[in-house]
């Protein structure tokens, strides 16, 4: 905490308390009182948390209990977080430190990068990461740790470390030990639920199964469309990506400037409904409803792209899942046909053979192939294993069939005039397969 150093009573947010330099009670304005308690209990001093008002957020998960730390290695869906506007939990990482299977300690981040705006991008684009190693190991005060060049026999590569960790499952990796995260400025999250009320369900809402109104394709089909398609509803590009949904709940969460009330009108217009006005409820606050979702359903926009076809290159499967939530068992659909789903009757062996394996659904055939070939070069003798990790667990592909690690930054196509900038495994990617996956996933759902 003492890194947020606007809500602390110091500048570095930690108060140290000195018995010598206080008086026997406490002040009247109580402006030594936290001190004072400190003394009596014999402790060196305290820190303030919280204060000041709101100054920044933080994009994280949908609950209170997510680590950033898992959370941003695997992607880190934030549809309830701003993702749309922000970015995923992988791209909101400025610096890491971990210790790496060689035992070597480490920090690492972009420090080079190049103003890309004509192409598209909102931010820099990296060009050059660079990391030091710790010299003192022994040291166990932070305050005096020494930061230097890494060996010359250190064989791993800062760039590739840096694509893989964000996204592609950091504890495989190496053991981290902490991050450093972008801030934003502060936003007020304005949410929409669809009412339930007797008018609501008795008219637009009447055929809602067992009266959930979050389910009912009218609210699914209105989220989608000021996602994917704003322009039609007289919503801007901005507009759209201020809001974003827990999966399958459809209930906008936006931050910043939106556009979702005269939208919905726009919509039912549209749509030739007359009833239904009020029946989409807009409500304020500074934290979005802890529902617990699994994911996020509408991360951003879908291009117009041919659909995958039947298998057009079995040797590039598209990224398809988001890790965040993938169950044990998750597979993708048969090799042979990505129309159809692996049969749930199916053994473990009859899976591995005949469908899209776990980690290809999450990473795609070609980002998993390039995450396997860093691990092989970071871990070569495996030490880190955790399950449906890269290199952990059987794909139903051989090991030579990973590719050599890239350094070079992939850009992805523009998409409805944004440029996606892919330097992580789930940073541009990620906001790329949730939206080029959901032609996929729709195709496997009819």
């Amino acid at each position: 905490m003492n890194r947020y150093t606007q809500y602390a009573a110091t500048g570095n947010g930690i108060t140290v308390c000195d018995p010598q330099s206080m008086g026997i009670a406490v002040q009247d304005d109580l402006s030594d009182q936290a001190c004072q308690l400190s003394v009596a209990k014999n402790k060196p001093g305290v820190i303030r948390v919280g204060g000041g008002g709101a100054k920044y957020l933080v994009v994280g998960g949908g609950s209170g209990s997510v680590s950033p730390f898992g959370w941003s290695f695997q992607g880190g869906l934030s549809g309830t977080t701003g993702g749309s506007r922000f970015g995923l939990g992988a791209d909101q990482i400025v610096q890491m430190e971990m210790v790496l299977p060689n035992g070597y300690h480490v920090k690492f981040g972009p420090t080079k990068w190049e103003d890309a705006s004509a192409e598209g991008f909102i931010v820099p684009k990296t060009t050059a990461v660079t990391g030091l190693c710790r010299s003192n190991p022994e040291e166990q005060d932070e305050e005096e740790w020494i930061w230097e060049d890494c060996p010359d026999d250190f064989d791993v590569d800062f760039m590739d470390l840096w694509y893989a960790v964000r996204g592609g499952g950091g504890g495989t990796y190496g053991v981290a030990l902490s991050m450093h995260l972008q801030l934003h400025d502060f936003a007020r999250q304005v949410q929409y639920e669809p009412s339930s009320s007797e008018e609501c369900l008795a008219t637009i809402f009447k055929d809602a199964p067992h009266g959930a109104v979050n389910f009912h394709p009218i609210i699914a089909e209105f989220m989608a469309t000021y996602v994917m398609t704003p322009s039609v509803l007289n919503v801007t590009e901005e507009q759209s990506r201020a809001c974003g949904s827990p999966h399958m709940f459809n209930m906008p969460m936006c931050y910043g400037e939106e556009n979702v009330s005269q939208a919905w009108l726009t919509f039912l217009e549209m749509k030739k409904i007359t009833e239904g006005a009020d029946c989409l409820v807009r409500r304020i606050g500074d934290g979005f409803l802890d529902l617990n979702a699994p994911g996020t359903r509408f991360e951003g926009q879908i291009p117009d792209s041919p659909s995958p076809g039947i298998a057009p290159d079995p040797t590039k499967f598209p990224p398809m899942f988001g890790s965040n939530h993938a169950a044990n068992g998750l597979t993708g659909p048969l090799k042979d046909d990505w129309t159809k789903p692996c049969p749930d009757d199916w053994t473990f062996e009859e899976r591995l053979a005949g469908c899209v394996s776990f980690q290809e659904s999450i990473y795609g055939t070609e980002t998993l192939k390039r995450l396997e070939a860093i691990k092989k070069v970071i871990d070569p003798n495996n030490m880190f294993q955790c399950h449906n990790c890269v290199g952990t667990n059987p794909t139903g592909r051989k090991d030579e069939e990973a590719s050599e690690p890239n350094q070079e930054e992939d850009i992805v196509e523009k998409e409805d005039g944004i440029a996606i900038k892919d330097d992580g495994a789930g940073s541009g990617s990620s906001s790329s397969y949730l939206r080029k996956s959901s032609l996929v996933i729709a195709m496997m759902m009819e």
